[in-house]
């Protein structure tokens, strides 16, 4: 069986769209392939979203892989000879080696309190004292080049290389910035505000947030591609100084070391990078959005119910009934703002609201990596009721079934 294939949804039809791109196609008499028009390029993102590619393709260029499928095929294009055209050139980048690339960026700490060097999962995290070592000066060359207008390095943020082994400049910058999100995530869990009653509305919740370009250089310090990659929503954050420096360092430590032993891992890191990418939005009704489906994926992972996503998170709680009600609250909200697109002054309380519940959550599958085989045992506990006679009814009941099946 192939690795890559169409997908199955019927209502895609690949067809359609390589019958449009080959009414562009001149072949010269060399055989060279091109196309006339800017069609292509508005064809090509579709043709993309027609194909499963395997999990560990993530981060491959997916663009460039069916410009050079397009471009080496002078037949008529067809279903079945451009997905046999895609899944070899996939093949080839498979096969190749992989590759060191440094991925230069900034981040909003006052570096002084936190960690010279983190490795996780695999990327090595190195923050610097000053500014990136000379024989990366390709950056700010590369940065002049493309199109961003945006402060590229913020002078008061701690500037950053992220280390890592991938197979191409691009899949290297995927799996840094997710390994990099991933450990931000549970800085910001631990750094971010509780509640800011004042504040601006418009203003992401992160305290810790990346600069505005990202870019990417193999072991000599030359740029690894032409392309720097850039937020055009960026916006600058008050670096974030430590108070309690220790316990900040222990939770830190603490999450990335339980996460490690978790057996749903994959799991739960893909719930945290969620909740760090969606608290980088400056508009907090879709931030609030978005964080309800980090938390929909863990607590309720197979389908989207509301019912069971406020039961489970409130089990975790003494005053589970309060709980309940501000769960509620919260999905109404997040309701509204899918539907209405309701952009009130409630946002941000509700963002707030959101997170704690996150956080608990969190903290709830860290804490007990011992306990659950996966997301489902987890779940099958918080489905137990929260009432201590029930629950004596249930060991009852349970402990007759036992001697009933002996």
């Amino acid at each position: 069986t192939m690795s890559v294939h169409w997908t199955k949804e019927k209502r895609l039809q690949p067809a359609i769209i390589l019958k449009k791109i080959d009414s562009g196609k001149t072949i010269s008499p060399t055989g060279k392939i091109s196309f006339s028009g800017f069609d292509v390029f508005e064809l090509i993102p579709a043709l993309i979203s027609m194909i499963d590619f395997p999990s560990k393709a993530e981060g491959i260029d997916k663009s460039t892989l069916l410009w050079k499928t397009i471009s080496s095929i002078p037949a008529s294009l067809t279903p079945d000879n451009v997905i046999r055209k895609v899944e070899e050139l996939y093949a080839l980048q498979e096969a190749s080696r992989e590759l060191p690339f440094h991925i230069l960026t900034s981040i909003s700490i006052e570096n002084s309190k936190f960690p010279k060097e983190i490795n996780i999962e695999g990327a090595r995290i190195r923050l610097l004292a000053a500014d990136f070592p000379k024989r990366f000066a390709s950056r700010s060359v590369t940065i002049k080049k493309a199109p961003p207008t945006i402060d590229a390095t913020p002078s008061n943020y701690t500037r950053l290389i992220v280390t890592v082994k991938a197979k191409s400049p691009q899949a290297a910058v995927t799996k840094a910035l997710r390994l990099l999100d991933l450990q931000r995530a549970i800085w910001c869990l631990n750094g971010n505000s509780g509640m800011e009653i004042w504040g601006k509305e418009w203003e992401p919740i992160n305290k810790i947030r990346l600069g505005g370009v990202h870019s990417v250089h193999h072991e000599n310090g030359k740029a690894a591609t032409e392309t720097v990659w850039f937020d055009p929503n960026f916006s600058e954050a008050a670096p974030l100084t430590l108070n309690d420096t220790r316990t900040f360092r222990s939770n830190s430590i603490y999450a990335i070391r339980q996460l490690r032993k978790s057996k749903y891992s994959a799991l739960l890191q893909s719930a945290l990078i969620r909740y760090v990418r969606a608290f980088d939005e400056k508009d907090l009704a879709s931030a609030l959005v978005k964080l309800w489906g980090a938390i929909e994926s863990l607590a309720s992972p197979r389908d989207a119910n509301y019912d069971l996503v406020t039961k489970r998170c409130s089990f975790l709680f003494k005053e589970h009934s309060y709980h309940r009600q501000i769960l509620e609250h919260l999905r109404e909200f997040r309701n509204h703002s899918v539907h209405e697109g309701d952009q009130g002054g409630a946002a941000k309380t509700n963002c707030f609201q959101l997170q704690f519940y996150f956080f608990h959550l969190i903290y709830f599958h860290l804490g007990n990596v011992k306990s659950f085989d996966s997301i489902d045992d987890a779940n099958e506990f918080l489905d137990m009721p929260p009432d201590r006679v029930l629950l004596g009814k249930k060991k009852k009941l349970i402990e007759q079934a036992l001697r009933f099946v002996r």
